[in-house]
């Protein structure tokens, strides 16, 4: 029986490490839900602030999206309103707008060996 002894030292050593490590990784979950529970607490008002703008920004989007569809639809219509009022002086126009980007587009695609 004198080595039994050994033995249930060294279990209640190894016990006693356990109950150790057990503590220890209570204390740190506690410490990391503290710290999450602060961060939560600062980060609340930046998401709030960040909802409201970008939902301002997409209102403001949207408003300027209509804004500018109302637009070329006036120029639409100026566009065929004069078209119909001069035809042979917007076909002159146009076909000048052409051979002018037509030239610009040759101009740009030239090799640049020079």
């Amino acid at each position: 029986m004198i080595t039994s002894k050994p033995y249930s030292t060294a279990g209640s050593v190894v016990d006693q490490a356990a109950e150790n490590a057990q503590d220890a990784i209570r204390s740190t979950q506690r410490t990391v839900n503290d710290a999450l529970d602060g961060l939560h607490a600062k980060a609340a008002p930046v998401l709030s602030r960040i909802s409201e703008r970008s939902t301002d920004l997409a209102r403001r989007a949207k408003e300027s999206g209509y804004h500018l569809r109302d637009k070329a639809v006036t120029y639409s219509h100026a566009t065929t309103d004069y078209i119909k009022t001069d035809p042979v002086k917007s076909v002159l126009i146009a076909a000048a707008a052409g051979a002018a980007l037509m030239a610009l587009v040759s101009l740009l695609s030239r090799p640049r060996d020079h």
